[in-house]
């Protein structure tokens, strides 16, 4: 799951669009799935707590 996130994040610190966030968010939550329910839930939970539009927000605010 690590390289899953490190690969979203070059892909948004290279490109920055919402396509690229999506697909990272996407390619998280199937590895999320595969784990045991209780896991599960809490990766879900990780991954799903921003939006793109508060994503995009707090970037620029760096």
């Amino acid at each position: 799951m690590r390289s899953t996130a490190i690969f979203a994040f070059c892909l948004l610190t290279l490109g920055g669009c919402q396509t690229a966030y999506e697909a990272g968010q996407q390619s998280s939550e199937h590895q999320c799935r595969k784990l045991p329910p209780g896991e599960a839930e809490n990766c879900l939970a990780r991954i799903n707590r921003q939006s793109y539009s508060d994503y995009e927000k707090e970037r620029k605010a760096r």
